[in-house]
C-alpha cells in the first residue's frame, strides 16, 4: 500500500512538473491565444466566456497587458462592470505607464460611472504621452460637456476637427452641444459636415432635420431633405436608428412606431427606444403639443442612471427649454 502511495505521489509530482515546464516554454502562446479567441467578435454573444479567456490567460501570464486590457473592455461592453473595468486598466497602466490609450481607456470607464473629473485627469495624462491622438482629446470633450464646460468641450473637439478635417464625431459632438447652446446655424453647418463625411449613417440626418426644424422657414426643406435621404439606399432599412426618419416625415403612425421601438431586437435595444422617445417628443413640441412632448422626455429620463441628470446632454437641454415656457 505504501508502494502505490509513493508511486502515486511520484506521478503526481511528474505532472505538476511537467504542467510547470509547459507553462514556462509555451505559457505566453496559450495566453496569447485566449486573449485572441476573447478578441473574436463572432463571440460577442457569449461574454461570460470572453470574461473567461481573458480571466484564463491572465492567470497563465499575470504580466500580459493585452489581458488586462481585453478584460476591462469586456467588463464595460457586456457587463457595465465599471469598477472591475477600472481595476483591469489600472493593472495595465502599472505594466505599461507610457500608453496613453490605457489612460483612455480607463477615463472611459470612469466615465461610466459618471466620475468625470477624474476621467479628465485621466485623458489629460493620457495627451502629456500621446499628444498626437485625437480620440482623447475626443473624450476629454465629452467629459467637459458633462460638467456644463462648454469652452472647454468645443476646444477640444475643434482641435480633433483641425488635426483630422475628416473627423466625423468630433463634427457630430461640436455639433450637438452647438446645439445644446442655442447655435442652430453653428449646429446645422456642422451636422451637415457629419452627413457629407459619411452620408450614410442615420443619426446625425435625423439631427440634421431637428436643428433644421428650429427655423419655421426651414421646415418643408428639413422633411423634404430627410424624405430623400428616407427613400434612399441608406435610410430605407428597418435597422435603428433609420426607422425613426420614416416615422419623422410620416410614414409610419406614432403607434405603430412605438410599439416597433420597443420590440425590435438589437444590440441596443434601450439606447434605441430612449432615441424614439426622444424625437417623438421633439415632433410633438413643434406640432405646438409641448405637455406631450415633456413626457416623452421624461421617459428618456427615467431610462438615464442615477445622476445624469446633473449632465448636459439633449434631453436635459429640451426639458429646460420646456420647463423655462411655464
Amino acid at each position: 500500500m505504501k508502494r502505490w502511495l509513493r508511486w502515486i505521489a511520484i506521478l503526481a509530482t511528474s505532472l505538476l512538473v511537467a504542467g510547470l515546464l509547459i507553462l514556462h516554454f509555451y505559457g505566453a502562446n496559450l495566453a496569447m491565444g485566449l486573449i485572441k479567441q476573447g478578441d473574436d467578435e463572432s463571440g460577442y454573444e457569449h461574454p461570460d466566456i470572453k470574461l473567461l479567456d481573458y480571466s484564463l490567460a491572465i492567470l497563465i501570464n499575470p504580466r500580459n497587458v493585452d489581458g488586462y486590457i481585453g478584460r476591462g473592455e469586456a467588463r464595460t461592453r457586456y457587463k457595465g462592470d465599471f469598477d472591475g473595468a477600472i481595476a483591469d486598466f489600472t493593472q495595465a497602466i502599472q505594466l505599461d505607464p507610457a500608453s496613453g490609450i490605457n489612460f483612455l481607456r480607463r477615463g472611459d470607464a470612469k466615465m461610466g460611472k459618471l466620475d468625470f473629473d477624474s476621467a479628465i485627469q485621466d485623458f489629460d495624462q493620457g495627451i502629456k504621452l500621446y499628444p498626437e491622438f485625437g480620440q482623447l482629446y475626443h473624450e476629454r470633450g465629452i467629459a467637459e460637456q458633462a460638467q456644463n464646460k462648454i469652452p472647454a468641450a468645443i476646444g477640444d473637439f475643434t482641435h480633433c476637427i483641425e488635426s483630422n478635417p475628416r473627423d466625423r464625431e468630433s463634427y457630430q459632438s461640436r455639433a450637438e452641444l452647438e446645439y445644446i447652446n442655442g447655435q442652430f446655424p453653428l449646429a446645422q453647418e456642422d451636422f451637415a459636415k457629419t452627413v457629407e463625411i459619411q452620408p450614410g449613417v442615420s443619426y446625425p440626418q435625423l439631427m440634421l432635420w431637428l436643428v433644421k426644424y428650429e427655423e419655421p422657414a426651414q421646415r418643408a426643406k428639413a422633411d423634404k431633405d430627410l424624405a430623400a435621404f428616407v427613400h434612399g439606399p441608406d435610410g430605407h432599412t428597418d435597422f435603428w436608428p433609420a426607422p425613426i426618419g420614416r416615422y419623422l416625415i410620416g410614414e409610419i403612425p406614432e403607434a405603430d412606431f412605438l410599439k416597433a421601438a420597443e420590440s425590435h431586437v438589437s444590440l441596443n435595444p434601450k439606447s434605441d427606444l430612449y432615441l424614439a422617445n426622444f424625437f417623438v417628443a421633439t415632433k410633438h413640441y413643434f406640432a405646438g403639443d409641448p405637455a406631450t412632448a415633456k413626457a416623452f422626455l421624461q421617459k428618456c429620463r427615467a431610462m438615464e442612471r442615477p445622476g445624469m441628470e446633473k449632465n448636459l446632454s439633449l434631453v436635459n437641454s429640451w426639458l429646460v427649454r420646456l420647463d423655462g415656457q411655464k
